[in-house]
């Protein structure tokens, strides 16, 4: 999966969570690429995934106090 993604442009890719989740970095001109080489990856594998394209949060965690 992480060659995939590589191959496909991503610039790297790590497990999120507890292990359900696979995340790929990639940029916004790579991303439709990256999510169908590992929507591929898994279909050659005879597995059945959701791939999703999501935008990054650039603010984090806000405290909101009242």
């Amino acid at each position: 999966m992480q060659q995939a993604a590589r191959d496909a442009g991503a610039y790297g890719m790590v497990i999120s969570g507890a292990g359900p989740t696979l995340l790929a970095l990639a940029s916004v001109m790579q991303a439709e690429a990256v999510k169908l080489a590992m929507e591929q990856a898994w279909k050659a594998e005879a597995v059945g995934a959701e791939a999703m394209i999501l935008q990054m949060d650039r603010v984090g965690a806000v405290v909101s106090l009242g």
